[in-house]
């Protein structure tokens, strides 16, 4: 193994090379600034999602450099975590990156306004961590598709934290007409009341919100058809309740409404 060391640069040397990035317009202050704005995008995702994965963060903006996250790591902002299941299972980050108490710090300090102020309490499902990447991974994709115009996401960690009412989707991307789109990534198979209560939440978030979308996306070919036949018009689903003795019972039974059935699409994860 060998060694190699940083050649120490004279004060003029440096001086010249420094002049030259900035006529290049390649780093100077115009540089810093840049990194230090990607590196605050970076810590922010981690935020608002509670982890990430490295992949993630280097592909949040288009750019040649690499090696955003390891830096970050580096400086104390991100903590970087040996997964449980990496690279044994498909879509399982070998690593995943959580904001340390520095990181967090320097996010809330460049927070616009105090109701974006979260508190920052990860906590890590390692059964759901294929789930979770995977929604945080079709979100990055869907805010760099012209096609789908994203500017804004809502993650479920933020819901929670508000404490919103109604179901919980794994995010809510808003376009820039400001019509929502909610996202459901179904990688099991949801059966009877499960099944049902996802079925009733997701169409009471699109009752709710006249505009709003739903994309249901799957791995299994065999699922989105699962999940599709309980969204055609008029397909019965129950709700449920607890009888005296705390069981749950079927309570009523409802039908999917015309109106929401013809906002719900399916998409296959490839």
């Amino acid at each position: 193994m060998t060694t190699t060391t940083k050649r120490k640069l004279s004060l003029e040397h440096a001086q010249a090379l420094q002049a030259g990035l900035k006529a290049s317009g390649r780093g100077g202050l115009k540089g810093v600034e840049i990194g230090r704005a990607r590196a605050l995008r970076a810590l922010r995702w981690v935020y608002v999602w509670g982890w990430s994965a490295p992949s993630l963060i280097e592909s949040l903006e288009p750019t040649n450099r690499s090696g955003l996250a390891a830096r970050l790591v580096r400086q104390g902002l991100l903590k970087q975590h040996r997964t449980t299941a990496g690279g044994g299972v498909r879509d399982v980050p070998i690593f995943m990156l959580t904001l340390t108490e520095l990181g967090e710090n320097e996010v809330v300090r460049h927070l616009d306004e105090m109701d974006e102020l979260l508190p920052y309490t990860p906590r890590v499902n390692w059964n759901q961590m294929r789930h979770d990447f995977l929604v945080q991974r079709l979100t990055l994709q869907a805010m760099q598709d012209d096609s789908q115009l994203v500017r804004s996401v809502t993650t479920d960690s933020v819901v929670r934290a508000r404490g919103t009412a109604g179901k919980i989707h794994d995010a809510i991307w808003t376009d820039e007409y400001q019509v929502r789109t909610c996202v459901e990534v179904e990688l099991t198979p949801k059966r009877n009341r499960e099944l049902d209560s996802f079925v009733l939440g997701c169409c009471k978030s699109l009752l709710d919100d006249p505009d709003a979308r739903l994309r249901i996306y799957s791995d299994s070919s065999a699922l989105l058809k699962h999940y599709s036949a309980r969204f055609e018009p008029y397909a019965k689903f129950n709700t449920w309740k607890r009888d005296n003795s705390r069981h749950w019972i079927v309570d009523s039974s409802w039908e999917v409404p015309e109106s929401v059935a013809g906002r719900v699409t399916f998409h296959t994860i490839t």
